[in-house]
């Protein structure tokens, strides 16, 4: 049975390395692609909102650097929600999570580990679920795809630059992460109905 289970995951990647690969390309090429007048009206609200006014080109140390910036950004977000969970949108009475283990919970998230030491909706409330959880379950999944992403930049340009980081960061939740969930979401909650969109 096990070997059953590998074989059709290896048949469904086979399937989808043609189709997913091109979409990829498109996007982190900046090719042409249907959607990109809508994609592009929310990225550059996304990047007014930021003040990346000018997203050039990045050598990889200045790439590293805003990564790391980014991310660090986001642990301390995510260790403030989770801490103080408890002085805010808080029905259930639920207090924040001990420094340590608040801390543990956001690396972990943040390094796509999703290592969990709290017992779910007893521990978390459910705004924090919302604004921090969800939120890293895209952010950690964009870092590690913009890594990607500059690591084979750097190996076909010969290093000379990688992209701006946050223009891949950001087409990797607009243009992949969020719309995959939307229709799979669709697809999988029963929404297609009779119209076999899926």
């Amino acid at each position: 049975m096990e070997i059953l289970q590998i074989v059709v995951v290896i048949l469904i990647l086979c399937c989808l390395i043609k189709p997913l690969g091109t979409y990829m390309y498109a996007i982190y090429a900046g090719a042409p692609m249907k959607g990109n007048r809508f994609f592009e009206k929310v990225e550059h609200g996304i990047y007014r909102l930021a003040g990346l006014k000018e997203r050039p080109a990045m050598s990889w140390k200045r790439y590293a650097a805003s990564l790391l910036l980014l991310n660090g950004i986001l642990i301390v977000f995510g260790f403030l929600v989770v801490f103080m969970q408890g002085l805010w949108a808080n029905p259930h009475g639920l207090r924040g999570l001990d420094p340590t283990l608040a801390f543990n919970t956001v690396i972990s998230f943040m390094t796509n580990t999703n290592l969990q030491h709290y017992s779910g909706e007893t521990a978390l409330t459910n705004m924090t679920q919302m604004v921090f959880i969800t939120m890293m379950m895209f952010t950690s999944a964009a870092t590690g795809l913009s890594v990607a992403i500059a690591f084979i930049r750097g190996i076909t340009s010969k290093g000379t630059t990688l992209g701006n980081f946050y223009e891949d960061f950001t087409r990797s939740i607009t243009r992949l992460l969020l719309p995959f969930c939307v229709y799979f979401d669709a697809c999988l909650g029963g929404s297609c109905g009779s119209s076999n969109a899926c």
